[in-house]
């Protein structure tokens, strides 16, 4: 394969080209390699030996979606993980014949089986994680970084040391409890036994385990039609005590929420490049739906955007001020906020079904309640069906 420096104008050169596939090396980034298929498709992969020298490819996501810049980040985090012995893969000398696994599929059902140490007993959860679950999930799972954050916050610190095939039923029933105690929503008890049922089905299909201990466990029951909607003195209490807050982004955050009733990931992972103030659009390239989808900003989201301070190196809208990458995760301050604002029940989804109930109260019909708020079917809609029929009610 050749070896180029990855640049935006060569991608686009290949991919107008007359060459039905090409595949370069990234000189910049060692193991890094862009598939440029006529016709204008670009995926990266991470190339790399594993443990006893096979060539591996793993994929890291497609062109423009992932820029250069974010696929180099992604390769050389991905190669920092891997386990000593293994190295990021050179380029194969010009003529050789192709060498090397097909990359992990697109779902569970094509993954492919990872190495398996020759002491499988001594791998412990937190290493089977490290090295085989998260570069996994990596390769396909929108949601990875939710995956990595609850395993790094909620399930590691307490097992993490176990062996992989000595995990039992007591252990997580112990991590189920230890989560109980915390006083977390029933949904947020059962997300950790989720992801390792997923995880364990997963070491069962790749040789690590005989069993999964996972499936002898209860999820609990969850409530998931509660709904709260903010009275406006309610909200004004909110955005006020979000400006309080010490942090440069959350007050901003939290009063676009309420503005534009998007969710949560749509705002975070939010670009500049993203937002036209001219049309008033805000575009999510992927949305939950896995579709493009058009946010309308009104006039507060507007001068709210127009507010954000701009970070000098990096097109998010709300960057880290460190890392320059999307915020991922702001719970501590966002409880400390809804504490004090006399709202602790208070969820930051509950924004989004209060901009909905206004929505109603204005007078809209449920199909444009659905438009704005993204829903791909009229079924989610419908939840708020019951307030849009009260407000016919009392106009008549």
């Amino acid at each position: 394969m050749p070896r180029a420096m990855l640049a935006d104008s060569l991608l686009q050169s290949e991919m107008s080209g007359t060459v039905k596939k090409v595949e370069y090396f990234d000189t910049l980034q060692k193991g890094l390699l862009a598939e440029v298929r006529r016709g204008g498709g670009v995926t990266f992969y991470v190339k790399h030996r594993d443990l006893v020298g096979r060539l591996r490819q793993q994929r890291i996501g497609s062109y423009p979606s992932i820029s250069i810049g974010a696929a180099r980040a992604q390769a050389r985090e991905f190669l920092a993980g891997l386990a000593p012995g293994t190295r990021p893969a050179e380029a194969p000398p010009v003529g050789a014949p192709p060498v090397g696994a097909p990359p992990i599929g697109a779902g569970a059902g094509e993954a492919e089986r990872p190495a398996v140490p020759a002491h499988p007993g001594k791998l412990s959860l937190s290493d089977y994680v490290r090295l085989h679950y998260l570069p996994f999930v990596r390769s396909y799972k929108r949601s990875h970084e939710t995956d990595a954050r609850i395993l790094r916050r909620q399930i590691l610190p307490y097992i993490g040391e176990v062996p992989l095939d000595s995990l039992g039923v007591e252990d997580i029933v112990g991590l189920q409890r230890r989560l109980i105690a915390r006083k977390y929503a029933p949904a947020t008890c059962n997300r950790p036994i989720i992801i390792l049922r997923y995880l364990y089905n997963m070491a069962q299909r790749w040789g690590h385990v005989r069993d999964n201990p996972v499936r002898a466990i209860r999820l609990l029951r969850e409530n998931n039609q509660r709904q709260t909607y903010l009275k406006a003195a309610e909200v004004d209490r909110l955005v006020a005590e979000a400006r309080r807050s010490r942090s440069p982004n959350v007050p901003y955050i939290i009063a676009l929420l309420i503005a534009t009733g998007a969710r949560k990931s749509e705002i975070l992972n939010a670009r500049w490049s993203d937002i036209d103030l001219d049309m008033r659009i805000l575009t999510v390239p992927l949305s939950k739906s896995g579709k493009v989808r058009f946010i309308r900003l009104n006039d507060s989201a507007v001068r709210i955007i127009q507010s954000v301070p701009r970070h000098a190196r990096s097109d998010y809208l709300f960057a880290s001020p460190r890392t320059g990458r999307p915020l991922t995760n702001f719970h501590e301050v966002w409880d400390r906020i809804r504490v004090k604002a006399g709202l602790p029940h208070v969820r930051l989804h509950d924004l989004r079904h209060t901009f909905a109930s206004q929505l109603v109260n204005s007078g809209c019909t449920l199909y444009t309640v659905q438009e704005l708020l993204g829903h791909a079917s009229p079924k989610t809609t419908m939840r708020y069906a019951q307030r849009w029929t009260a407000k016919l009610v009392g106009a008549v």
